[in-house]
């Protein structure tokens, strides 16, 4: 089990290609330092738009912003849909506010 402030290597790129980190959108406090990426703790994690990069990015935003004070919005959420069959039925059962928009 990690710590909070434990150094974790990071096994490939950032999705997106970037050091920019969806979750940071959100007020995670995540710095990428060559092939690691240093995370602190943070005290409270805000809603915000943010776009599911990949699948497991993607559940990762779900779950950060079921805790998130605030609405977050997340776009792209094929990635998801595709791995997570009814997940908003799924976490709706499960007591959590989440619901799909179809544009």
């Amino acid at each position: 089990m990690y710590d909070l402030h434990d150094i974790v290597e990071m096994k490939k790129q950032h999705p997106c290609g970037t050091n920019r980190w969806q979750i940071t959108r959100m007020g995670a406090d995540i710095k990428i330092e060559g092939r690691s990426a240093i995370v602190k703790g943070v005290n409270q994690l805000y809603g915000a738009k943010v776009n599911a990069t990949d699948l497991r990015a993607g559940a990762a935003l779900i779950l950060c912003g079921l805790i998130a004070e605030g609405e977050t919005q997340i776009g792209e959420i094929y990635h998801i849909q595709r791995g997570y069959v009814d997940i908003d039925k799924k976490i709706t059962a499960l007591g959590g506010n989440i619901q799909i928009i179809e544009d």
